[in-house]
């Protein structure tokens, strides 16, 4: 049960952070391309390969602490090999691909600023610190492409490292799709004011809200698993 629903959570991380950053794609496909059961052929599908190519690698760091050189891997991963490692790049695509981007001096002195603060603090709880590290890093001026999801990317990064994942049982993107207007106004995404503004303590409480409602959706999850193998109706 547990190895169907990783996968099965692995699939909804990867489908709703891909919705998140406008790219849409049928779930079955997602399921396919997760499972490795088909070659991704078309961009999107491409975008779907290199999310999954993206957590797996942040899997093998588990226990290395977070660095700006990370975000440059994932940059690398999501955007530089998804526009320039493909069979139709030749001379005459050029336009098509992508170069290397280089934070500014600014994004990386609060990058390591907020990383500091990460990988040393034991003041608060692990689920606390990762909604700082999501939300902090939508606040920093990053690459020009695959902010949000950096920021999920590392967010479950950080809640697998801390061991308080579920043993890879959330997804925390789903919680984020629905309730996607709000977030998208923490993101900059929308001329919503008050959201822009809004104060830590504020994307705190969204974000444990989010959290509280993904719990919820797994206790009834496995509740069902439960019922079914006593036949407790």
């Amino acid at each position: 049960i547990q190895q169907i629903e990783q996968t099965n959570s692995a699939i909804l991380r990867t489908y709703y952070a891909n919705a998140l950053d406008h790219n849409l794609i049928d779930i079955k496909t997602v399921k396919y391309i997760v499972e490795g059961k088909i070659k991704p052929k078309a961009f999107a599908e491409r975008g779907i390969e290199q999310y999954v190519k993206a957590e797996e690698w942040l899997h093998t760091q588990l226990d290395q602490p977070l660095t700006v050189g990370m975000l440059y891997q994932l940059h690398k991963i999501l955007v530089l090999d998804l526009y320039n490692n493909r069979e139709d790049v030749n001379l005459f695509t050029v336009n098509a691909t992508k170069a290397p981007e280089k934070l500014s001096p600014t994004a990386e002195l609060e990058l390591e600023s907020l990383f500091e603060y990460m990988n040393h603090d034991s003041e608060h709880h692990p689920v606390i610190q990762s909604w700082v590290l999501h939300f902090k890093l939508l606040q920093i001026r990053l690459f020009s492409e695959a902010k949000s999801k950096m920021a999920s990317l590392l967010q479950n990064f950080w809640l697998a490292k801390k061991q308080v994942n579920m043993n890879g049982l959330l997804s925390l993107e789903h919680e984020l799709y629905v309730n996607k207007t709000e977030y998208q106004g923490f993101l900059g995404e929308t001329r919503d004011v008050e959201k822009i503004a809004a104060t830590e303590q504020q994307l705190l409480d969204f974000g444990m809200q989010l959290y509280v409602s993904q719990l919820d959706r797994l206790k009834t999850l496995l509740r069902s698993y439960f019922r079914q193998q006593v036949e407790f109706d």
